[in-house]
């Protein structure tokens, strides 16, 4: 029934949407207090996620116990799509802070932030991928950022105090700060380019501005380190 070659991110994008009210729901349930109810209601949101998410395919069944095993299935399904490996060469800078931007955005839904996120690295950004495509993408994804978070030690806690305003400020601006502080260095200007210290600071590679920025701030922490004794 469901072939994910065929089935189109705009699609699971919807459907999404569509099963969005009774996981919020869910949700709630989570939080509630533990008991007999709980498990209870628990159990009525599930069937209910079964009779909608059957509506949504085009499968209207009269018996609940056909509308959970066709939910299942899909479950399963969906979560046994074949995946490829997808590389990040070349990346900029620029195409980073703007996946992690779109990233911050949560409220969008799962899988329509990863067709956002698709979109920076394709002229085409209304592309509608396959989800065997757009799966693949997502683990590549979460990888590729795996990896970069291990290599660079910019994104390791240096152990170092940070103020509750400043932390604050971080979780809503960080992205966008990060990259003011890399296009206020110049480092990564383009003489004769035209374009300015954002554009440019956008334009580098990213592992030439990580590399760049660990090393600044690994230079720094010493630095103060050292001045306090």
């Amino acid at each position: 029934m469901h072939d994910f070659h065929n089935i189109t991110i705009s699609k699971i994008v919807a459907y999404e949407k569509h099963m969005q009210p009774i996981e919020d729901e869910y949700n709630q349930l989570l939080e509630s207090e533990d008991g007999n109810r709980k498990d209870l209601l628990i159990k009525k949101n599930y069937v209910k996620k079964a009779f909608s998410s059957c509506q949504f395919w085009g499968q209207n069944h009269e018996f609940v116990e056909d509308a959970i095993n066709e939910y299942s299935d899909f479950l399963q399904a969906f979560s046994e799509i074949e995946l490829s490996k997808i590389e990040f060469s070349d990346i900029t800078f620029g195409q980073f802070i703007d996946c992690k931007l779109a990233a911050q955005h949560s409220e969008a839904g799962k899988w329509n932030t990863i067709w956002i996120m698709m979109g920076v690295f394709d002229a085409d950004a209304q592309i509608d991928y396959n989800m065997q495509y757009a799966a693949s993408w997502a683990k590549s994804w979460d990888e590729f950022n795996n990896e970069v978070n291990t290599r660079f030690t910019l994104f390791h806690d240096s152990g170092e105090d940070e103020g509750h305003a400043m932390s604050e400020h971080m979780k809503r601006w960080g992205w966008i700060n990060f990259l003011k502080s890399i296009a206020k260095t110049k480092v990564f200007d383009i003489a004769g380019s035209g374009m300015n210290s954002i554009d440019c600071a956008r334009a580098a590679n990213l592992e030439d501005v990580l590399g760049w920025a660990s090393e600044e701030k690994d230079y720094n922490i010493a630095l103060m380190r050292d001045m306090k004794k």
